[in-house]
């Protein structure tokens, strides 16, 4: 009798340890999900976000807004949830248009860091730093820190910004000699 006795208090001791630790892995293994709920995202929304990589997710997770990922996924796109929005906050374009700019956008974004061109510099632009003039800036090879004192002058042309930096010159003169030779009023034109 006593060794069923201690076998039966064996079992409900391991029941007890058990019960615990089963409960703490379970919240382990769902912790980032439960996060997700914590901060309000809906079933289908954390379905989506649980599939990014885990610094995907925990960028989302550290973001301060909610993003609608069913907004993002109703246009093909790849899955920049927290770029999309953060560009469409700035922006205030479309969605499709802002799909578009940031997955073009990111398959440049390696290059654009290199040089120095941030994304919190090309959203406050994002007029000017169209698509075609990252690929300008990328092939010109010419760093934020150099290009950003002429790209301040009204009328600067990214087009132009190598030979901005080439020439020597102050910002304005630069911007004036390369883009618009015949506005200095120190070479003679006869026209009126």
């Amino acid at each position: 009798m006593k060794k069923v006795k201690r076998k039966v208090n064996r079992k409900r001791i391991a029941i007890v340890v058990l019960i615990p630790v089963i409960c703490i892995a379970l919240l382990i293994a769902n912790f980032t999900s439960i996060r997700l709920s914590i901060k309000g995202y809906h079933k289908e929304d954390k379905k989506v976000v649980l599939k990014l990589e885990k610094d995907d997710i925990k960028d989302i997770l550290d973001y301060d807004q909610i993003i609608d990922i069913s907004k993002w996924n109703k246009v093909e796109n790849d899955s920049h949830y927290l770029l999309y929005d953060e560009y469409y906050r700035a922006s205030k374009k479309s969605v499709k248009k802002v799909v578009y700019y940031i997955d073009s956008y990111y398959e440049r974004m390696e290059d654009l860091n290199y040089l120095g061109y941030t994304t919190d510099v090309l959203f406050k632009n994002s007029d000017v730093y169209t698509i075609s003039n990252l690929d300008t800036l990328i092939s010109a090879s010419v760093p934020y820190k150099k290009a950003k004192k002429y790209l301040a002058i009204k009328g600067a042309q990214i087009k132009d910004i190598k030979e901005y930096v080439d020439s020597g010159f102050k910002p304005l003169k630069a911007v004036l000699t390369v883009s618009y030779p015949g506005i200095d009023s120190s070479k003679r034109d006869d026209r009126t």
